[in-house]
């Protein structure tokens, strides 16, 4: 694109476009009327031809980055808990204008709601439930992971955003940045490595070897618990978190015709506590 701008007498230009010309359709149709106009209007000095560079598009991952910014930084005020003291009232008027709101905090974070708004258009099971546990990983079910404040309002101060600490949600962009990454190239073995890693710190000997990934039911009778000394002492209150959990369940080793649960303890508790028979989990082997 070429925008026209007037040169004034005092030599300033004019700070928007008189006329506009698309570069692609002045080639394609140049002609003697054009170049000599074009070369009488520099020659008398009264006009500047300005060359504009079209943006470059954003790609996929770009696209879908910014997305997840947006999801992050949204106002998650009805999907936290909150709890707050108003001041005592000094109006004369009928209605209080004065309050203020005093010890306002956040006192239970959120994971569904973060992860309802992220996946909003994303399709694919696997990747879906990598995204879950990533933002799950950085524990933003915990009342310390959100930022609250007061804003002034006609009736004294309100409520205001309730949003995702700043830190938590670049650390989140950055993993899920990976795990896209490995989405895109069919990856299915590092991006369960990743999010093992991220619950973890690393890769169990026994599964670095795994070459397929599947997400598929399986009874939860032939499930066999790797630690039940841990199993045994799982937090309840975490337990219930996973009440009608919508993903997979856990990562299960199959081995020799058998699984073997190597993550995902709490959401299994969960099923069988609530007599869940079939159960979809992602088994590796």
């Amino acid at each position: 694109m070429i925008n026209v701008h007037k040169i004034f007498k005092n030599g300033n230009m004019s700070k928007k476009p008189v006329a506009s010309f698309d570069v692609k359709t002045i080639n394609e149709a140049s002609n003697k009327f054009f170049t000599v106009a074009t070369d009488r209007m520099l020659h008398e000095n009264q006009y500047r031809f300005v060359e504009v560079k079209e943006p470059t598009p954003p790609t996929e991952k770009e696209t879908f980055l910014k997305a997840l910014g947006d999801a992050l930084d949204a106002d998650y005020k009805y999907h936290v808990d909150y709890n707050y003291k108003e001041s005592d009232c000094h109006c004369d008027d009928t209605y209080c204008r004065c309050k203020t709101l005093q010890n306002l905090f956040v006192t239970k974070g959120t994971v569904d709601g973060l992860t309802d708004k992220v996946l909003k258009n994303v399709k694919d099971p696997l990747f879906r439930y990598c995204i879950e546990r990533v933002i799950r990983h950085h524990k933003t079910y915990k009342p310390e992971a959100w930022e609250i404040y007061a804003v002034g309002g006609y009736y004294g101060e309100e409520v205001g955003p309730v949003t995702l600490d700043r830190g938590i949600q670049s650390a989140i962009v950055k993993d899920i940045a990976k795990l896209y990454d490995l989405y895109k190239k069919k990856d299915l073995v590092g991006m369960v490595f990743l999010v093992l890693e991220c619950e973890y710190g690393y890769v169990l000997e026994g599964v670095k070897d795994i070459t397929e990934v599947e997400i598929q039911e399986i009874n939860s009778d032939h499930l066999i618990i790797g630690s039940n000394d841990h199993y045994e002492k799982l937090e309840i209150e975490i337990v219930d978190q996973y009440e009608g959990h919508p993903y997979p369940l856990g990562v299960v080793l199959l081995r020799h015709g058998t699984f073997r649960l190597i993550d995902g303890y709490h959401r299994i508790a969960a099923a069988k506590k609530n007599r869940a028979k079939d159960i979809s989990v992602i088994t590796v082997s």
